[in-house]
């Protein structure tokens, strides 16, 4: 999930103001692309791959105030570069899994999404919009300009 200018977090949910010096501050609202700013920044996809890196923080979004939800928020996210395909996913699940079990946390439920591969993502794509094409009446102008 990216955090391009199009996005929900982008649109609607940063935290964007002007402070005393007139300058625009925003308040980090996720930590993947803090991590690839950081990756990029001090050359650390040179060396040797694939890097697994992780975050523990604090981060901010202005959403609707909800039972159980704050604008303020902790988050523990990984992120492995250098890798990809199955291996890359199965190295994060497991990994997820570890810190559940250290956590002692049980029943835990893991619910696996796909956008397909790229041969067949074309199909998918198709077929989302054909589905939506009736139903743009009911789409935001924001799921509409996407």
């Amino acid at each position: 999930r990216g955090v391009g200018g199009s996005t929900d977090i982008v649109q609607k949910e940063m935290y964007t103001f002007i402070d005393k010096d007139g300058s625009s501050l925003t308040l980090r609202p996720e930590g993947t692309a803090c991590v690839a700013r950081s990756v990029l920044e001090n050359g650390l996809y040179a060396g040797a791959m694939p890097i697994k890196l992780y975050y523990l923080s604090n981060f901010f979004r202005r959403e609707r105030p909800q039972a159980g939800r704050s604008r303020e928020f902790w988050q523990f996210g990984a992120e492995l570069y250098g890798s990809s395909g199955a291996e890359a996913d199965a190295t994060i699940i497991l990994l997820a899994n570890s810190v559940f079990k250290r956590l002692g946390l049980r029943n835990i439920e893991l619910k696996i999404n796909s956008i397909g591969c790229p041969e067949c993502r074309p199909v998918f794509r198709a077929a989302l919009r054909k589905h939506f094409e009736s139903r743009k009446k009911e789409l935001c102008d924001t799921c509409l300009g996407r």
